[in-house]
């Protein structure tokens, strides 16, 4: 029986939030603030987990002789963990993370700089990292992204009380020519300023790195190798977030699910996107429910079998080779009610589509009785076109290249 850990919903009070107005006086000043170019500042996700490519790079650069690279973080939790295993880090309002964002040269985050202190980042260098690679249409090309919205009375509220939401960037990263393209049209930064080093969170498919289990879960680390001992199969299922509000577990007969991957020894992992509202679904013997900060990325190579829609994470999980199936049950009602593709998703997906439950359970069937893959040469011919490094260094490239900057 596996339990589950879930997501606390983070909201912020009405008087900080009535406040903003008064706080665009002191972003205005933060420009005036001279910069230390050995100073780098990393966060992600509004500043509440430690997750994602600005995790991995901080934790490649920490030990650098030249830099001075820190944490800032919304979260005492993430603070309190990372200063035990003695990394540099600050609280987002305190008086050391304030005048440390006020002195960077280079802001690292995989959002916007809300992720660390939107205020106080006037005048560095902002460096978005991105979450994911752009499948869907994003930021400046994604019709439904609040940037792009035409009501003027919602752009002017937005303009006072979010105003991140219209934050230009001077840098990204790329891990290919391919994406590099997209990005670029979707965030609106030349493509000469985003340069093709790979992904720092994927270089932990390659190697250890120091503090990856931070935000992740040793014990959940434990036990998938303890059942993987045992001869099981390790599959996830990570499906994306749908703007119209429909949701993906509705969509499984879970305790079905249960029955077959207990009768077949394998266990399900499951983690919903971080937007989208766990439903109470009881406890399973082979279904385990992953709170959806969770940082997968260590435990990736323990897996047999990825199952998605239109998340953006297959597409890094493809580097390690293995199946991916694809439970597309949505897929024109979420190119037309959520968000639109960049590419053609049947060429797209290396993977066998499947559009319903039945499907979904036929070829979970056909993976643990008979270990089916063949989809292995396509998925060998399509890497190359979105991964073009695959070495484990893609966090010491982009050092190098801000160095050189």
């Amino acid at each position: 029986m596996f339990k589950r850990l879930l997501l606390k919903p983070f909201t912020e009070g009405k008087i900080q939030i009535l406040f903003r107005p008064f706080l665009h006086i002191l972003r205005f000043s933060s420009k005036l603030v001279p910069k230390n170019k050995n100073l780098w500042v990393f966060g992600s996700f509004g500043g509440l987990t430690f997750s994602g490519n600005p995790k991995y790079l901080f934790l490649e650069l920490h030990d650098k002789n030249d830099i001075q690279a820190v944490w800032i973080t919304a979260s005492k939790e993430v603070l309190e963990e990372l200063k035990f295993h003695g990394f540099r880090a600050h609280f987002r309002v305190s008086l050391k993370g304030i005048w440390t964002v006020l002195r960077a040269q280079y802001l690292f985050f995989d959002y916007s700089t809300h992720d660390i202190n939107y205020w106080l980042s006037g005048g560095g260098k902002k460096v978005n990292l991105w979450h994911g690679l752009p499948l869907k249409k994003i930021s400046r090309d994604d019709t439904n992204d609040l940037r792009n919205t035409k009501n003027p009375v919602k752009r002017l509220i937005l303009r006072i009380f979010r105003p991140w939401t219209f934050e230009s960037w001077d840098y990204s990263i790329a891990t290919s020519k391919v994406f590099r393209e997209k990005l670029s049209s979707g965030l609106g930064i030349p493509e000469d300023r985003i340069p093709i080093t790979g992904y720092p969170r994927n270089d932990v498919f390659f190697k250890e790195i120091k503090g990856s289990l931070i935000g992740s879960s040793s014990e959940l680390l434990a036990m998938l190798k303890e059942n993987k001992k045992q001869g099981k199969k390790i599959i996830a299922y990570f499906p994306t977030f749908r703007e119209s509000g429909d949701n993906p577990i509705d969509h499984l007969d879970l305790t079905e699910l249960d029955k077959l991957f207990a009768k077949h020894r394998a266990v399900l992992v499951i983690k919903l996107h971080p937007y989208t509202p766990f439903k109470e679904v009881g406890q399973f013997e082979s279904i385990v429910f992953v709170r959806q900060s969770f940082d997968f990325y260590p435990l990736f190579p323990l897996l047999d079998l990825l199952i998605t829609d239109y998340s953006s994470i297959y597409l890094d999980y493809l580097i390690l080779n293995k199946p991916v199936l694809f439970y597309a049950y949505d897929l024109e009602d979420y190119k037309r009610k959520n968000r639109e593709l960049y590419f053609n998703y049947e060429e797209f997906t290396p993977g066998a589509k499947v559009f319903n439950f039945s499907d979904l359970k036929e070829a979970l069937l056909e993976f643990l009785i008979n270990n089916s893959d063949p989809y292995k040469v396509a998925r060998e011919k399509f890497v190359p076109l979105i991964h073009e490094h695959r070495d484990g260094n893609s966090a010491e490239r982009i050092y190098e290249y801000f160095r050189k900057i």
